[in-house]
């Protein structure tokens, strides 16, 4: 009947690769962010609904928030530098990339050439004070890309699909929920997977079943070598795992992508290609 998908972008790694990083400016990168970040979350539900046409897609979003005029008062340009509210600021980048470690293979890719993560942290803080663009403050940079997002995906046997995208969320995570007609299937932000059933005689009225495996890795990018391992015994002729898709999938995921920032930009629906 319908997917409800998002995904809620943490405050740090939304600071990091799409304000200050190399996602930040379609015009440098060449993509908005649904198509940089979400492409998973598109495969995803496009997985879900392989062999099912995708017929329409709109799209509703904005670059809200982190923008110069919503600098708060004493913010600087770069944190390290003349910003006088760092110390209490989330965003600081001292704070995520100095003292709490983070994000380093981002953040310190300017000075690899003394030693990147390995440098000694007077020379990181000379770094973030001069040229390093993860210095700057989050509120003066040249991002483009939108820090929120929602898409609403039609299909031709009537199922509906919505997606929400948020940058700067506390916490982050990417929750997923599918109604059906006998019951729903919910994966929570944490990494729980959940069947509920209507139960007439149950006091909630349904029965929930957990579905998660004991010993999964559901968080990061755990997934990617599983995809490896069923890609290359593909390629040596064995039987594709569950989760291996069809090339029709694949160019229908990559098409609502497109068609959801022209629908976006134009403020319409749009409908996508027959294949």
């Amino acid at each position: 009947m319908n997917i409800d998908a998002a995904e809620y972008i943490g405050y740090d790694h939304f600071d990091c690769a799409f304000i200050r990083g190399k996602w930040s400016n379609s015009d440098h990168c060449g993509s908005q962010i649904f198509l940089s970040k979400s492409c998973h979350d598109l495969d995803i539900i496009s997985w879900l609904m392989s062999g099912v046409r995708p017929v329409k897609v709109s799209s509703f979003g904005s670059l809200k928030y982190f923008r110069p005029e919503n600098a708060p008062e004493g913010s600087g340009t770069r944190c390290a530098l003349d910003c006088s509210i760092e110390k209490d600021c989330p965003h600081s980048a001292v704070t995520t990339y100095i003292k709490r470690n983070k994000w380093g293979f981002y953040a310190w890719e300017s000075i690899e050439h003394l030693g990147g993560i390995e440098a000694t942290e007077e020379e990181k803080l000379a770094s973030l004070k001069t040229d390093n663009p993860y210095g700057r403050c989050v509120w003066r940079c040249d991002n483009n890309v939108y820090d929120h997002q929602t898409v609403m995906i039609a299909y031709e046997n009537g199922v509906t699909a919505s997606f929400t995208l948020c940058g700067g969320a506390v916490p982050a995570g990417r929750p997923l929920r599918i109604t059906g007609t006998k019951g729903e299937l919910e994966l929570t932000a944490e990494g729980e997977a959940i069947l509920r059933t209507p139960d007439l005689y149950a006091p909630s009225g349904y029965v929930t079943t957990p579905l998660t495996e004991e010993g999964v890795d559901a968080g990061g990018h755990s997934g990617d070598l599983l995809l490896v391992e069923d890609f290359v015994g593909i390629l040596k002729g064995e039987a594709p795992s569950i989760s291996a898709t069809t090339l029709e999938d694949s160019i229908y995921s990559h098409l609502i992508g497109f068609d959801a920032e022209t629908a976006l930009r134009e403020s319409r629906v749009v409908e996508i290609e027959n294949i």
